[in-house]
């Protein structure tokens, strides 16, 4: 008896031993990966700086046609113009027998000799020309030594005997321009030629006078805007309209342009491509998407300091997202991963 209640515990014993070899055996191996993931821990913010940049289409407008008008009789001895050539205020333009004629961009066309004394609104316009010019003139809309003086050196006759006894300003010596510098499309007069006051010289190209941006982005960061053309940066409207003069100007010298005014026989009409940017970078802050929650569109949430706090998105790239505190107040150092039940900021 005694040996068959040995026998009956060794037994137990041996089925006990070899269940807890096979629990050690076979048990479940967790994956290296997730038995060394530590807690989630803060993400950092990074401050950055962006111009909020986009590519953007311009629709551009031209003006009338116009032509340039000679201003007196003569038989053409000498001529600068040249078809796709720009001429430009204070430039030599032509020579009617041994008279040099000079292109000038004044708000009001030259419509009288002008001579010491002599005032008015053309006057205004004269000096204000001279002035962009260059020369050290008051636009006082009178006729004096120094507006004499810049107008003889504009003619080419600084550091001749005629300088110091200038005293005339001939209205026949200026072939006015529409703008400080047009393009002629052809010229319709040539040396050898006999003109008359008033006869065509040259046919202009249309001035642009006015690009718009079109379909504006309705999400563009709040400041002042510049539009790129081919490398060059003009100031823009907020509603995405330049009409500056300079500047369009400028805009009319890129190759775009260039590129654009040649195909505007094509149907439709083409926009020219551009960029539209910042013209301050701002400052903006890069978090981790996983620290952004209830997203609607470009507004989220963060928890700051345990605190939920609205957030605008802005963009992302890189694994990390650009946002805004609309709040004004500093953002934190860090930011966590929101738990499932974190509270709503809005």
């Amino acid at each position: 008896m005694t040996r068959a209640l040995l026998g009956i515990a060794a037994l137990v014993v041996a089925i006990g031993a070899g269940a807890a070899l096979g629990a050690l055996l076979f048990r479940p191996v967790s994956p290296r990966g997730l038995e060394e993931t530590p807690a989630v821990v803060d993400t950092p913010v990074v401050q950055r700086t962006i111009d909020d940049r986009r590519s953007i289409r311009l629709a551009l407008e031209l003006g009338p046609s116009a032509s340039l008008k000679s201003p007196s009789d003569g038989l053409i001895t000498e001529s600068a113009c040249q078809a796709g050539q720009a001429i430009a205020s204070g430039d030599h333009m032509m020579t009617l027998g041994d008279q040099r004629l000079y292109a000038l961009a004044t708000a009001i066309p030259l419509w009288r000799d002008l001579g010491p004394g002599d005032q008015g609104d053309d006057v205004t316009a004269l000096q204000a020309e001279l002035q962009r010019l260059g020369y050290l003139v008051d636009a006082d809309g009178r006729i004096g030594p120094q507006t004499l003086r810049s107008v003889a050196d504009l003619v080419g006759l600084s550091g001749t005997p005629a300088f110091s006894s200038y005293a005339l300003i001939p209205r026949a010596s200026f072939v006015w321009l529409p703008e400080p510098s047009v393009v002629p499309s052809s010229c319709a007069a040539s040396a050898g030629e006999g003109i008359v006051e008033h006869d065509e010289i040259a046919v202009l190209d249309r001035t642009l006078v006015r690009a718009r941006v079109v379909d504006m982005p309705a999400d563009l960061l709040p400041g002042q805007r510049l539009l790129t053309v081919d490398g060059r940066d003009f100031p823009v409207e907020e509603a995405g309209i330049l009409e500056d003069p300079q500047a369009l100007a400028e805009l009319q010298t890129t190759s775009s342009y260039q590129h654009w005014l040649s195909a505007q026989n094509d149907e439709p009409a083409p926009n020219l491509d551009a960029s539209l940017s910042l013209a301050e970078p701002t400052l903006v802050h890069a978090v981790s998407p996983s620290a952004i929650y209830e997203v609607d569109g470009a507004d989220a949430c963060v928890l700051d300091n345990g605190l939920p706090r609205p957030v605008k998105i802005l963009s992302s790239e890189l694994g990390q997202t650009h946002i805004l505190f609309p709040d004004g107040a500093p953002a934190p150092a860090s930011l966590p991963a929101p738990p499932r039940n974190a509270a709503s900021c809005r």
